[in-house]
């Protein structure tokens, strides 16, 4: 298949790593034509390293993240130049590896019948997605991705929102119009920041994203574990990993000590809904009064799915939490203005305990985590 890439790439000081060298190199010798997008600053000796690669180089101002940096390339090489190519690359600067030549992993998947692939899978009923941070659109579906991110104003977003409308926006919109997708790798749900080494080692899934040394994200001995997984199962080398780590998050190994010692690694998955979209619609179907809890990112998302189906009065936080007036025209209230109503409340927060003590259990309200 005749295969085009668009890799979208940020970092905060410029400098492009050896990991992302070889990253671009697996990926470059996998696809016909490669497009990079810097968004933001880079120095002058990384941007040498990459016209040493490919001359499609589009430098703009890091607006919009990744999705910004899609969008851009979209724009500037038009639906005609995209609709040369069987399939058109989305990738970006997050992970690591592959741990598998791009072009291996091409092999494979060309043979396999779909209108989207990637990576990251996560099975979480409406709330499934796919990651955007490797995603692989066939020309059956390209007219639409095309044009859904012609459509998109992202350049203010917030990271959550672009999470929100980008990535779950984009698989809810491809698979709500029947197009079919696959999948490298089946990750069966693992935390790919906090439990790495089960993608791979059980999942196989060739990539390690970068986030995973994060602070927030951080679990050592599952970041142990896969780095000496990676050394004795692939011709990866490791100090393209631990040179990058050293510079971005300021961690240093002395690897000889953590690969010799006994590892404490946890099993890490996202959280599953607890409930359907059919649970929902035979909640809400006996009562005309119906708030969502929470007005974040998963209250938004709740929202946008169930819209269709549920007539939703309005959403509700707690007193201290309330920072807008109206979302989607609806009316934001704090809990103590209808907690004493006869309604239904679907509570759309991952981080509910505190709410849940707040809310209790009661046939009026529903977890959805």
């Amino acid at each position: 298949m005749r295969t085009l890439g668009i890799l979208s790439i940020y970092d905060s000081q410029g400098v492009i790593d050896n990991y992302l060298i070889y990253y671009i190199q697996s990926l470059n010798e996998a696809v016909d034509d490669l497009v990079m997008v810097i968004n933001g600053s880079i120095d002058l000796n990384s941007l040498h390293n990459l016209q040493l690669i490919s001359d499609k180089i589009i430098l703009r101002e890091n607006s919009g993240y990744d999705a910004g940096g899609y969008k851009a390339a979209l724009k500037q090489y038009g639906k005609e130049f995209i609709l040369r190519y069987d399939q058109v690359v989305f990738s970006n600067d997050t992970c690591f590896g592959p741990f598998v030549p791009f072009k291996t992993i091409f092999e494979i998947m060309n043979q396999k019948k779909g209108d989207f692939w990637g990576f990251e899978y996560l099975d979480n009923d409406y709330l499934s997605i796919m990651g955007t941070f490797f995603i692989v659109f066939r020309k059956s579906v390209m007219v639409d991705v095309f044009d859904f991110y012609d459509h998109l104003d992202i350049d203010n977003m917030c990271r959550k929102d672009v999470v929100r409308v980008v990535e779950l926006g984009l698989f809810h919109c491809l698979v709500s119009r029947n197009y079919k997708f696959t999948y490298y790798s089946a990750i069966d749900n693992y935390d790919m920041y906090m439990s790495p080494n089960y993608c791979t080692k059980r999942c196989g899934l060739p990539l390690m994203k970068k986030r995973c040394f994060d602070p927030i994200k951080y679990h050592k001995d599952n970041c142990i574990d896969i780095l000496k997984y990676i050394s004795e199962h692939y011709d990866y080398d490791i100090r393209l990993i631990l040179d990058t780590i050293k510079r971005k998050y300021n961690i240093v190994y002395d690897i000889n000590h953590e690969f010799s010692r006994e590892l404490y690694v946890k099993e890490i998955k996202i959280p599953e809904i607890l409930n359907t979209m059919e649970d929902i619609i035979k909640f809400a179907k006996s009562d005309k009064d119906i708030y969502i809890y929470g007005a974040g990112m998963y209250g938004k998302l709740i929202y946008e799915r169930i819209r269709e189906h549920v007539i939703i009065s309005g959403f509700a936080v707690s007193d201290d939490q309330q920072k807008e007036q109206f979302l989607y025209d609806k009316r934001v209230y704090k809990y103590s203005e209808i907690c004493n109503r006869t309604c239904k409340i679907i509570v759309a927060m991952k981080e509910a305990d505190e709410v849940k003590t707040q809310l209790g259990y009661h046939e009026n309200v529903l977890y959805l985590f």
